[in-house]
């Protein structure tokens, strides 16, 4: 069970949810799953794999208002050691009763032979089970995935996916990804991994339809394929029946395929793809936590076009050790977010999970854990807009707190809202410059900062809240108006055409940053 605790000054946190007991580790998996309980907010789906309903490990998940947390539907895992929540999805509506429905993964289920795992799809409306999909063989950790996938064979219900990394059609461990047909709920088609080992069935996403055909396709991850040396790792992108295409981490050791998202926030299990760069084309959001780059297990996440497979951009993690790209979520507003576990913003292994632009892949912001060994997320998930201010929202689960206990984990939701600051305008330097933002209190003062470099900047008075820039300067401190906005103006040197410059303001009094502003005059 979870516990609902209403926060207000966590940097942007709408709202906590924390584990009842030692060891719970709520907040394993999140994810967002529409509006379950009809009150024109999207809500959330949380598991606790450790949980122990039935028996030590049982495992079980929770739906939880996007409102402010309560809780809608509780499911308990059947049997010791089964781990009911170590992954969970929005999937829509399957059973057409006008309520998305939940499915849950409970890999070391037995009823296909020990640890076979299975699958269990739960109706929105009632919360009672629709169908439990099991293993075919023991150890094939069936559920270790599952990701709704909107409509694959057009026959007007969502369809489904889940992953079996440890099945063994092309060798032990080669993994497999079944889709699931919606309306019959038998399964459409499996897709097998390549080879021994490779694990394909790690992570699993929707993506939506990259060449406008109206076929829907799939993004699948195997983190441990050996393309460029040992757990290299790729990610297959494939419809039923078809041929797949397949984009491969960077470096040995990587991890690449570790976590994969497409179609995000509003579009849970709905056929609209998540074009987070803009350009009209689906993309995939790929984690790579154990990358180098930056550091011995820095991380990277990856943006990648679904029509192509190609390479947009790439976020490195900050240091040695953080693990970004452990979660990945794609907002479904043109931004995206990865996840650090062990990042150390705001404390050792504290971790944070960091909001990007899609089309630049600049940060926006970065959301920090609470206390050392945290491990703020270990999971997060495209929310949709739980809050109803028309911007998409984030949840991540925090595994590893012990507000109720050592790890007994915690689900939060983070605000994606309106206090938004504007670029330069008319963003020429030599002359005088406007910035404003909007979303601020009334009256009270706002303070504008500006850097050079990409950072993490503590705000004094805030513990948890941050700027994304290394060694801030101020700029002004601005009095909101009566419409929430403080503007600042200014003259622009000359000498900073050319240059690359951050902008990124905070209030204070409630403890909030903006989004970071990058800009580089002319």
């Amino acid at each position: 069970m979870i516990l609902t605790l209403a926060l207000c000054l966590v940097q942007d946190a709408l709202w906590t949810t924390y584990g009842n007991s030692a060891t719970d580790e709520s907040g394993f998996s999140v994810a967002g799953c529409g509006d379950v309980d009809g009150d024109g907010r999207a809500d959330v789906i949380s598991g606790a794999r450790f949980d122990a309903p039935n028996g030590f490990h049982s495992g079980s998940a929770a739906v939880l208002s996007g409102a402010g947390g309560a809780l809608i539907h509780y499911f308990a895992g059947d049997s010791a050691g089964d781990e009911l929540g170590f992954v969970v999805a929005g999937v829509g509506d399957i059973n057409g009763d006008g309520v998305p429905d939940l499915l849950v993964g409970a890999p070391n289920d037995d009823r296909g032979g020990a640890d076979s795992g299975s699958a269990f799809l739960y109706s929105g409306a009632t919360g009672a089970p629709i169908r439990i999909f099991a293993g075919g063989s023991a150890g094939d950790h069936f559920g270790w995935s599952a990701a709704g996938c909107g409509d694959l064979d057009r026959d007007g219900v969502p369809d489904f996916a889940v992953g079996a990394p440890d099945d063994d059609p092309r060798g032990a461990s080669s993994g497999s990804v079944t889709l699931f047909s919606g309306a019959t709920l038998s399964a459409l088609y499996t897709r097998p991994g390549d080879a021994a080992g490779d694990g394909l069935g790690w992570s699993v996403a929707g993506i939506g339809d990259p060449f406008g055909t109206g076929v829907l396709r799939v993004a699948a991850g195997a983190p441990f394929t050996d393309v460029h040396g040992p757990n290299t790792g790729s990610v297959y992108l494939f419809a039923p029946f078809a041929p797949a295409q397949r984009a491969d981490g960077a470096a040995p050791s990587g991890l690449f395929g570790w976590s994969v998202a497409g179609a995000g926030g509003a579009s849970v299990g709905t056929a609209a793809g998540g074009d987070a760069s803009g350009d009209g084309i689906p993309d995939v959001f790929v984690g790579a936590p154990d990358d180098d780059r930056n550091g011995a297990d820095a991380g990277a996440a990856v943006l990648l076009s679904a029509d192509t497979a190609a390479v947009l951009w790439t976020a490195l993690g900050d240091a040695a050790g953080d693990r970004l790209g452990t979660g990945v979520a794609l907002l479904g507003d043109g931004r995206v977010a990865a996840s650090a576990y062990q990042d150390d913003n705001n404390g050792l292994d504290t971790g944070s999970a960091r909001v990007y632009a899609g089309a630049s892949g600049e940060t926006e912001h970065t959301f920090n854990g609470d206390a050392p060994v945290d491990w703020l997320g270990w999971s997060i998930g495209a929310a949709g807009d739980a809050d109803n201010d028309g911007h998409a929202d984030l949840v991540a689960g925090i595994k590893r707190t012990d507000v109720n206990g050592d790890r007994c984990g915690a689900t939060r939701l983070f605000a994606q809202h309106s206090f938004v600051l504007s670029a330069p305008v008319p963003g020429i330097a030599g002359q005088l410059n406007a910035v404003a933002l909007s979303g601020a209190t009334p009256g009270r003062p706002v303070v504008l900062e500006y850097g050079f470099q990409s950072g993490i900047a503590p705000v004094p008075g805030c513990p948890g809240i941050s700027l994304d820039m290394a060694d801030p300067h101020l700029v002004a401190v601005a009095t909101a108006g009566a419409g929430g906005v403080a503007a600042w103006s200014g003259s622009v040197p000359a000498g900073l055409s050319g240059r690359r410059l951050l902008l990124q303001a905070f209030e204070a009094g409630r403890c909030v940053a903006s989004n970071r502003v990058t800009f580089t005059f002319p």
